[in-house]
């Protein structure tokens, strides 16, 4: 299931399968998008990742995101532009898609399936990871 360069997931946002090989992405909150074939790479690491796409804006929902990812361990925080929701999180295998910010529910979502995936790794990726122009190259 590791690959090299992009991949057509066939469901949106994918919850497993092929993914980057060499490189998944730093956890924690960040401010620019992932490729969805890092991300993946976290999820079969046991992370979840929160993901979001507000166009025209959701910043009170994203504070409440970023409070739930600080402090928290396998978890990510992404925009991803192909959500077809405003919201989602995502573990190995399965995904909670919603247009409104449930924080109960996304917690509920976490204590269940953080950590119950086929490689359990909570360390940051290689530092040659970050350094090339195309996240996807490694």
């Amino acid at each position: 299931m590791h690959v090299m360069g992009r991949v057509d997931y066939p469901d949106t946002p994918p919850a497993s399968g092929q993914h980057n090989g060499r490189c998944w992405s730093d956890w924690g909150v960040l401010e620019t998008e992932v490729p969805p074939e890092r991300w993946v790479h976290n999820l079969e690491h046991g992370g979840v990742v929160f993901l979001h796409h507000c166009p025209e804006g959701c910043d009170a929902d994203l504070s409440t995101i970023r409070e739930l990812v600080n402090g928290r361990r396998f978890t990510l925080m992404t925009s991803y532009a192909a959500l077809p929701t405003r919201f989602a999180v995502i573990a190995w295998g399965v995904r909670m898609l919603s247009d409104c910010l449930d924080r109960a529910a996304f917690e509920a979502f976490y204590d269940t399936h953080v950590n119950r995936a086929p490689e359990s790794i909570d360390a940051p990726p290689a530092a040659i990871c970050g350094s090339v122009p195309d996240p996807l190259a490694l």
